[in-house]
């Protein structure tokens, strides 16, 4: 997936949604412990899982990254070991997560895993 952002724009913010059977919201929240520690070793200055209130299923990962370049490195950092942890975590979510990225301004980019661009910026362009 590609996002035509500038490179040195930032704070960029990533958010991924996932919806989890309570019945296994504790296991998904150790492997999101795992999730926390590889984001900030791979560049991002803050991380947050949010649980939403009105929805207990509904949760939120979202980290930071100085620049959307900051965030693209981070893609290039990934070893092995941190895919199947990302696979761990992804497990316990009900379809696809929801991936959204923003800047400091707006939205950038709103895509499924599989790399399949919902909603973009008008100013934006997406190439699979």
């Amino acid at each position: 997936m590609m996002i035509d952002a500038d490179a040195k724009e930032g704070p960029a913010i990533t958010s991924i949604e996932y919806r989890i059977d309570p019945k296994t919201a504790e296991e998904f929240l150790q492997a999101m412990k795992e999730m926390k520690q590889i984001r900030l070793r791979d560049g991002a200055i803050r991380w947050n899982l949010l649980r939403d209130s009105g929805d207990p299923e509904r949760y939120l990962e979202i980290f930071v990254t100085e620049s959307w370049g900051e965030h693209l490195r981070q893609h290039e950092r990934i070893t092995a070991e941190d895919r199947e942890a990302e696979r761990r975590a992804q497990a316990f979510h009900v379809g696809y997560p929801l991936y959204s990225f923003w800047n400091e301004q707006s939205r950038i980019g709103h895509c499924s895993p599989d790399q399949r661009m919902i909603h973009l910026a008008p100013s934006q362009t997406f190439v699979k």
